[in-house]
């Protein structure tokens, strides 16, 4: 130090903070020793903080030792301070409450060992007894009962001996069920509700919470008036606000109203508009609301902003945009470019943000954080045995193929139909091979192009759909399009498939089903019937669900229609109508109810034509590998049936109805995971004659 510096008696205070930021010491005094004409002499007197030489505990019964020394930040051998020492205090305390010791109490001591420079540290703990609550009782409550108050309650809840594992207490946890409290108050007309007391007694065996609650009266809207709205009328905005004169005061509505106002505006594109209220109660409580709205000029979009898409090319993004820069500011148009964004299954998550832009009352931009999800699948299994000697199979599936949003899929297989639940005869096998690829966006337009080519050898079994073993190669070539009307929802695909298929089995098996100029004998008892098929599928949809994986709102319509044969060439001759109707609907939190009603019809073009088995309909069961799924019936379970090699098996019908019901729980985002329960009825009949509305599975 300088004998001759400057008193400043600040510099003590920081000397002090100094010598404590050291964490060596446990106090730090300075004192003034002698006064002289010029200058002092100090005294800085310390005590060191010691060196914790082992930590103990005593009195831990119901907790672990090693646990309670991994919580507390106190290591052996480590200069530990008084304070350091009062937050391990705490930690032991919090981690008791967990356990519902909440007259838990902890105290320490430091106990001298060999060494002057360490300390043994013990913490020396009255554990109590597990308490839980037993009663919450509640005062001034005139117009609901406990019962539905408790309700209100998501973490606060009595013990009871039929639901033994309730009843802990966490403070947090309660501030938030008062909070609940009160809202529930709030949203049943009582505006002023308060809450006087909220006692929590601590008890050697139980806590009782003990409630005061003041609830005032119930307010009721006296009036609406607006001032300063030009674009819109008085009436226009009342009925945004969904509000009416005499309707009782809800705090979640009318927030819910006020956000309904604001969007009025920013889906005009008035995204600077300024809105204030003022609710004035009367003498009566009842409440005049009175709005005072500034709308400023209409907004315009500068720029779009594409951050976070590491492997997506932009313009896969920009394409499903339904606003663009220099239009006016939309705000169901960006909720509609989210949910297209969404549907495209490449992302976890989108978040858009409206940037202000500096200077300017007049233009915004528009900022999409989105966050890329793995959307490339693949699997290989393999295995092996006597009957069908090696059997396995693997394939890849991209649905953003080098980030451009192409889907490409490969596939092999080769005798894993053991796998899906049917029961086949020895001679069964089954191989198949199938590439497809498509591109959604040719050239960023709103045209699409794919194809697909596949081969399929399948054998015959004693419980499965096929009549023959069958051999099997298709083509096909799509186009698509997106339309703008009647909204941008709606898409159509049209295909162009080709098939040959060699049906092979006994010939007079054949003869029964295929006209003799198709058949061609091998031996005397056995040869192969093929058949030629050309057909045009039409897929127009409308698909306006908020999410591709577990979607909450919106709606899904499928009708594809397919032309076999005839004029199209090949003796594949059917015409074939399928109608689908999905419907979300969010019912509470994560549950979201789903519909399904599917109705399809198959029309023979000429008579006595074998009709392929990939044309009919079947159901039942899990719906795999083919066919429509009816939980709590065998695969391909339900419809026609026929007698094959000595058992009655599914022939497939031409005519289906079905409809389902499901309520989903959503357990996890990503990865997506969600249970359900499920009501479902349908059937499947041969024509149209035979049809029974009351005759469903």
């Amino acid at each position: 130090s300088n004998d001759n510096m400057q008193i400043n008696f600040e510099r003590f205070s920081s000397a002090i903070n100094s010598l404590w930021r050291l964490k060596v010491f446990s106090d730090v005094q300075i004192f003034i020793t002698n006064t002289y004409e010029n200058s002092i002499n100090l005294k800085i007197v310390v005590e060191e903080a010691p060196i914790i030489n082992d930590i103990n505990f005593k009195g831990c019964d119901k907790m672990k030792e090693n646990n309670l020394l991994e919580k507390i930040d106190i290591k052996s051998l480590q200069r530990t301070s008084i304070g350091d020492i009062y937050k391990a205090k705490d930690i032991i305390v919090s981690a008791y409450l967990e356990k519902n010791f909440h007259n838990a109490d902890v105290r320490y001591e430091l106990i001298n060992t060999d060494n002057d420079y360490s300390k043994d540290l013990l913490f020396i703990i009255d554990e109590g007894n597990k308490i839980k609550i037993k009663n919450i009782q509640f005062t001034g409550n005139n117009s609901f009962k406990k019962s539905e108050l408790v309700k209100t309650f998501n973490n606060t809840k009595e013990r009871k001996w039929f639901k033994f594992w309730k009843g802990s207490f966490n403070k947090e946890e309660f501030d938030l069920d008062i909070k609940n409290l009160e809202t529930f108050y709030k949203n049943n007309g009582y505006r002023d509700v308060r809450i006087i007391k909220k006692d929590i007694e601590y008890l050697s065996n139980e806590i009782i919470i003990n409630i005061d609650i003041d609830e005032n009266d119930v307010s009721y809207y006296n009036s609406f008036s607006f001032e300063g709205n030009t674009k819109f009328t008085n009436n226009d905005l009342l009925e945004s606000l969904d509000l009416e004169e005499l309707e009782k005061y809800s705090e979640e509505k009318f927030h819910l109203a006020t956000s309904n106002l604001r969007s009025k505006y920013l889906d005009e594109g008035y995204f600077f508009m300024q809105m204030d209220y003022e609710i004035i109660p009367n003498e009566d409580n009842n409440l005049d609301i009175n709005f005072s709205i500034t709308e400023n000029d209409k907004t315009k979009i500068r720029k779009i902003i594409i951050s976070g898409n590491d492997k997506t090319y932009d313009n896969v993004i920009r394409r499903e945009m339904k606003i663009f820069p220099g239009d006016v500011f939309n705000y169901n148009n960006i909720y509609d470019s989210l949910n297209s964004i969404f549907l495209l299954n490449y992302f976890e998550n989108v978040v858009p943000e409206i940037l202000t832009v500096e200077n300017s009352q007049d233009q915004v931009d528009l900022d999409l954080k989105v966050i890329e999800k793995e959307t490339g699948r693949a699997n290989f299994s393999m295995g092996y045995n006597e009957v069908q000697g090696l059997t396995g199979g693997g394939g890849f599936e991209f649905i953003n193929f080098m980030g451009k949003g192409q889907m490409l899929s490969v596939n092999y297989s080769r005798g894993l139909q053991n796998q899906l639940g049917q029961s086949y005869s020895s001679n069964n096998e089954y191989e198949s091979f199938s590439i497809s690829f498509r591109e959604p966006r040719i050239f960023d337009t709103k045209n699409s192009i794919g194809f697909s080519v596949s081969h399929s050898e399948q054998g015959k079994g004693s419980n499965n759909l096929l009549k023959y073993d069958t051999v099997s190669n298709r083509g096909s070539i799509m186009f698509g399009r997106r339309f703008n009307w009647p909204d941008y929802f709606f898409k159509g695909n049209w295909t162009l498939t080709v098939r040959k298929t060699d049906y092979l089995g006994p010939i007079s098996d054949l003869l029964d089903d295929f006209d003799e100029s198709v058949i061609v004998e091998e031996n005397s008892t056995n040869g192969h019937a093929t058949r030629k098929g050309v057909s045009i599928t039409q897929i127009i949809s409308r698909d306006s669900r908020n999410r591709p994986e577990f979607p909450t709102e919106g709606t899904k319509f499928v009708w594809a229609s397919t032309f076999s044969g005839d004029i199209l060439g090949g003796n594949e001759n059917y015409h074939k109508q399928v109608f689908s109707f999905d419907w979300f609907s969010p019912v509470y939190k994560e549950i979201t109810m789903f519909q399904n009603l599917k109705f399809g019809a198959l029309v023979e073009l000429d008579e006595n034509q074998f009709i392929p088995y990939s044309a009919r309909f079947v159901m039942g069961g899990t719906g795999i590998p083919y066919g429509e799924m009816l939980r709590g019936y065998v695969d391909n379970g339900i419809g026609p049936k026929r007698i094959n090699a000595g058992y009655l098996s599914s022939d497939g019908g031409r005519i289906m109805l079905k409809y389902s019901m499901e309520l989903r729980y959503k357990f996890s985002d990503s990865p997506t995971i969600y249970g359900l329960i499920f009501g479902e009825a349908g059937n499947i009949w041969q024509d149209f004659d035979s049809i029974d509305l009351f005759d469903l599975k």
